[in-house]
């Protein structure tokens, strides 16, 4: 995996990857203020009334449950982005998956 940075070419090894930890985060406004919280990351973390962040080595998804409020919707990329600025591989691919239409590529970050 190359990458440029600040006009200089940059190579990142599967090794690396491999090193990142993962992570899932809930975005949710249940309480009425919109939140961002880590979950265990696990398949059993996921609820329809809410978006999750998966911060996977290789991409970041955004999954939105069907029945998330609409300012959880209108913010979930926006804060997958802001979530990738503070990391430490911030070119990793951001995707969106629905639930219930959920690909291959996010199915497979869970084997």
């Amino acid at each position: 995996y190359q990458r440029r940075v600040h006009g200089a070419l940059e190579q990142e090894s599967a090794d690396n990857f491999q090193e990142m930890p993962k992570q899932l985060f809930k975005l949710s406004d249940e309480d009425g203020k919109l939140r961002t919280t880590p979950v265990p990351y696990s398949l059993s973390s996921f609820n329809s009334d809410d978006v999750f962040i998966v911060d996977h080595p290789k991409m970041v998804v955004v999954w939105i449950g069907s029945k998330a409020s609409i300012e959880e919707r209108r913010m979930a990329m926006s804060k997958a982005h802001q979530f990738l600025q503070t990391s430490t591989s911030p070119c990793r691919p951001v995707t969106v998956a629905s639930e219930g239409k959920e690909d291959a590529q996010f199915k497979s970050i869970w084997e």
